[in-house]
């Protein structure tokens, strides 16, 4: 049981220190000094809840024009913002918006995808069926599209099925459904949950030209993966594609519950209100918390941290895995980084393999997380506030962690 926190690390009720590698709200550290202050300094103004329509109070506009300067292309120039209270939401509003734009009803999803746990999002989820079973009615109307990476290849084989995934993408288009049916494509840049999943520099860019060739809207599920951590404001931003609608959640609130959509102008305008018809979206200190968090994002110049610390740390990963026959592979992005342990099936030992490499690390204090489509994997995501020294740390620990496996 947490007793504090700050930056990186967590004190428990009995003194002991861990350091968080696995949170996924805290993107700019536990308690970060600004965001306290901001929010400390905001309680004696004015405390209110969500604000209904149109209505922009202070704090959302300071939000909403911060988080455009962080954008790109005709989000930043034509965009408009509007404010929900997590990331599923995001995800869940961002398709009702969709259909009212183009009033066509069909999505596609990705297989390996994740994108929140309401009755719409559990429909587009390409992960996890168990979660469905009784909280929808139905997946009607959603579209499974294969993803890259998602089967274990040597290298010219992961190349090879990329190629067909694209493929197969085009070729829904004439057996499956048409563009008259399609209201949008919904996706992770890169995958996270499933694994890690890093398709190649121009995947995005043949899927993206499908889509505008078909008149299908682009939605980029950037609650995981936006805000810098790997390496530029978005993940697609790698990509040099520009989706049509951009969902943000988890850290965008500076820890506290904030979710975002942003869009194009022409696609909000009279198809979603700013508080998504919520009575406490876009609170107003979620908004403080969240304007302080961007700011000091920029002012700390963490997208670029998470770039060159991101780099470090994976080449230090590489060290364990050569060092180690417990790890079968190791790769990253920016500061979203994965480890594989080597497992002889996913399906029967990966999750116990992974579950004894979590509890090892917890006892030597540190906290990382598992995932992938059979919890089989062990994902490494700190605060983009780390520093190379508890990097170093991290990967010391590791390393009698993994001697121990």
């Amino acid at each position: 049981m947490a007793e504090s926190t700050l930056g990186i690390e967590i004190t428990d009720i009995t003194g002991k220190k861990y350091l968080d590698f696995g949170e996924t709200m805290v993107v700019v550290g536990h308690s970060h000094p600004d965001i306290i202050k901001a929010v400390s300094d905001h309680v004696p103004r004015m405390i209110t809840g969500g604000t209904a329509g149109w209505s922009m109070i202070e704090p959302r506009v300071l939000f909403a024009e911060e988080l455009k300067s962080l954008l790109s292309g005709r989000l930043r120039s034509e965009g408009r913002i509007a404010f929900c209270s997590s990331g599923a939401e995001a995800c869940d509003y961002s398709l009702g918006l969709a259909r009212q734009y183009s009033k066509k009803k069909a999505v596609i999803n990705f297989s390996g995808a994740y994108h929140g746990f309401t009755g719409a999002t559990l429909a587009i989820n390409g992960i996890e069926p168990q979660l469905n079973a009784y909280r929808i009615p139905s997946r009607a109307g959603t579209i499974t599209a294969p993803f890259p990476c998602e089967l274990d290849l040597e290298e010219g084989g992961s190349q090879a099925y990329e190629r067909l995934c694209i493929d197969k993408f085009k070729e829904m288009f004439e057996t499956i459904t048409t563009g008259n049916e399609v209201a949008a494509t919904t996706f992770e840049a890169v995958e996270v949950m499933a694994g890690l999943r890093i398709p190649s520099p121009s995947y995005w860019k043949e899927i993206f030209k499908v889509c505008k060739a078909q008149g299908v809207l682009t939605i980029a599920d950037e609650v995981f993966t936006g805000l810098g951590r790997t390496g530029r404001f978005l993940a697609i931003d790698h990509y040099d594609v520009e989706p049509d609608i951009v969902c943000l959640g988890k850290g965008v609130g500076g820890t506290l519950p904030l979710g975002v959509i942003a869009s194009r102008a022409d696609i909000i305008n009279e198809n979603l209100k700013p508080n998504c018809q919520s009575s406490s979206a876009g609170n107003q200190l979620c908004c403080v918390a969240g304007y302080e968090n961007l700011r000091v994002i920029k002012r700390e110049r963490l997208m670029q941290r998470s770039a060159r610390l991101g780099k470090y740390f994976l080449s230090r990963l590489r060290e364990l895995k050569g060092k180690h026959s417990s790890v079968k592979d190791v790769r990253g992005i920016g500061l979203i980084l994965e480890l594989e342990p080597y497992c002889k099936d996913p399906a029967t030992d990966g999750a116990a393999r992974s579950r004894k490499i979590y509890d090892l690390a917890l006892e030597k204090g540190l906290i990382i997380a598992r995932n992938g489509t059979r919890k089989h994997m062990i994902r490494i995501s700190p605060p983009m506030v780390v520093t190379r020294a508890q990097i170093d740390t991290f990967t010391d620990r590791m390393d009698k962690v993994l001697a121990a496996v």
